[in-house]
């Protein structure tokens, strides 16, 4: 499969997974867990930062398109999260599995304070909101991780250096 093949289906998987989430709308105590964020970083650990930015931005954009505020935030949220996720791949060891759930805890503590950054809401209410937020997408990618090894195998789950 070539490159061009595998970009053009994570997009599509992109969307898939905005679509899921907007229609079956799970939430565990009134949190949701970000599906897309999770698949964002779960993409974007297996390609270059380029496209980890391009990738986070459609990702905004896709988010934006759903609730029609904060685009600006949403375009810098995303960015930031596809250029972090493709980072510590180089940088941390890349055969991990564990390396996309570290990387699914923080780079959501940072997408949140970021758009805490753009939208200041009370301190302790971010601290709780993104703890909880922090816990779901952190089952989420169990969740998803455990589905790609049960129907991708061992190749699907690791990523090649």
């Amino acid at each position: 499969m070539s490159m061009k093949d595998k970009r053009l289906g994570y997009i599509v998987c992109l969307v898939a997974v905005f679509l899921l989430q907007r229609l079956l709308g799970v939430s565990w105590r009134s949190v949701y867990p970000d599906l897309q964020l999770v698949v964002l970083i779960f993409i974007c650990v297996r390609m270059d930062s380029v496209f980890g930015i391009l990738f986070g931005m459609l990702s905004g954009l896709l988010n934006y398109t759903a609730s029609g505020t904060g685009f600006g935030a949403l375009l810098v949220a995303g960015c930031a999260a596809g250029f972090l996720a493709s980072n510590p791949a180089r940088l941390l060891s890349r055969s991990s599995g564990i390396t996309v759930l570290v990387s699914v805890i923080w780079i959501t503590c940072v997408y949140n304070a970021i758009l805490y950054l753009f939208a200041p809401r009370d301190i302790t209410d971010l601290a709780v909101l993104t703890g909880m937020q922090v816990l779901a997408n952190a089952a989420a990618a169990l969740v998803i991780w455990g589905l790609m090894f049960l129907f991708g195998g061992r190749s699907a789950v690791y990523v090649k250096a």
